[in-house]
């Protein structure tokens, strides 16, 4: 069954329409106030890197916990944007088997992106959690915070993970998406928030924003440590 899915009608099928992921994390904030039920005693679950810029705002201005949902995109060899499936951090692998197909991609090939996959997920786990331990998600409500929805395996390896570990209600919050990769996702959660939904045969999520570039592991750090001094982290 699929989850509601709120969008901002005036936002609908525009580019460049934020400035960073600091203001579409706001944005996302304020169409999440409209609806309080989704975020009602939630914690807020970044998916690093863009997630944790787009979460903080939203963690601010809804006073909500922070933890991390680290995933990585198995990359297809060669370019680095262009993702053929994820690792969550249980392990779990999510694969576009017809992407593969299509790519003319081997078992040895796909084999050595996902075991690149599974070392960054690792590497980023010692490095963003350190010594803290991730909560206790069973019966927890999350929103599941990234920067946008393109082919959508890093979410799905994320949500399976967490109804793996027994997590729910599960509200996808991303500030843009390709409409059918949302309706996807939407139906693998409770509800999916995204108020800057386009379609299209071609879409990049760096679209939405008018500023864009990658985040640092140390940026992704220093952004923790300020979560952590508000008390959030």
């Amino acid at each position: 069954m699929m989850g509601p899915i709120y969008q901002e009608p005036s936002l609908a099928g525009r580019l460049g329409v934020f400035r960073d992921r600091d203001e579409a994390g706001s944005v996302c904030a304020e169409l999440l106030k409209r609806h309080p039920g989704l975020y009602d005693g939630a914690l807020c679950g970044a998916v690093p890197s863009g997630g944790v810029a787009v979460a903080g705002p939203i963690a601010r201005e809804l006073a909500l916990p922070v933890t991390l949902l680290v995933a990585r995109k198995v990359q297809v060899p060669g370019n680095t944007e262009f993702g053929m499936g994820a690792v969550a951090w249980d392990g779990r692998v999510i694969l576009d088997r017809p992407l593969i197909a299509a790519l003319g991609l081997g078992p040895t090939a796909v084999e050595t992106a996902v075991e690149a996959a599974r070392t960054s997920v690792a590497e980023r786990l010692a490095r963003f959690l350190g010594k803290r331990r991730m909560p206790d998600l069973k019966g927890r409500r999350l929103l599941v915070v990234d920067d946008g929805l393109a082919g959508g395996s890093t979410a799905l390896a994320v949500l399976g993970a967490l109804r793996a570990a027994g997590a729910g209600p599960l509200v996808t919050v991303v500030p843009t998406g390709h409409d059918r990769t949302v309706a996807m996702i939407a139906a693998s959660s409770d509800a999916v928030v995204c108020p800057n939904v386009r379609g299209g045969d071609r879409f990049a999520v760096a679209g939405a924003y008018r500023s864009w570039r990658d985040l640092t592991a140390d940026e992704v750090a220093a952004l923790l440590d300020e979560l952590a001094a508000d008390g959030l982290f």
